[in-house]
């Protein structure tokens, strides 16, 4: 039996505007990609270490449940899965701060703005 949903790769897509993860969800599936969405970090987390994805998008601003934000996703996700591709989504990405520390930690900031959107599609297109 040839089914290609075996070798498709999986991603998780973590962000609390349901639109954006519509957008971010169809496009990946169109490009063969398998989609889990989780609504905040916490259920994001639960997400992540059960469907083990090779990319996640994370919004950086979300409602903080069960004590768990953006912030502490984005570091056991590092932790527990380097090889993972962690790409955060903000609107604070041109805030200095914001970008060197996302730099420092070696993690993508990407704008919530179409370009920074086409980045991040130009990178799925080649992956």
């Amino acid at each position: 039996m040839n089914d290609s949903r075996v070798s498709a790769p999986v991603a998780l897509i973590v962000d609390d505007n349901p639109v954006i993860r519509e957008v971010l969800r169809l496009r990946m599936e169109r490009l063969g990609w398998l989609v889990t969405e989780a609504a905040d970090a916490s259920s994001g987390l639960r997400a992540f270490r059960s469907c083990k994805p090779r990319l996640v998008t994370l919004d950086l601003i979300m409602p903080i449940n069960d004590g768990v934000g953006a912030v502490e996703l984005a570091k056991a996700i590092t932790d527990e899965s380097p090889r993972t591709t962690l790409v955060v989504l903000s609107g604070f990405a041109g805030d200095q701060e914001v970008s060197n520390f996302f730099r420092k930690h070696r993690i993508a900031l990407l704008s919530k703005n179409g370009r920074a959107m086409d980045e991040l599609f130009a990178f799925l297109d080649r992956d």
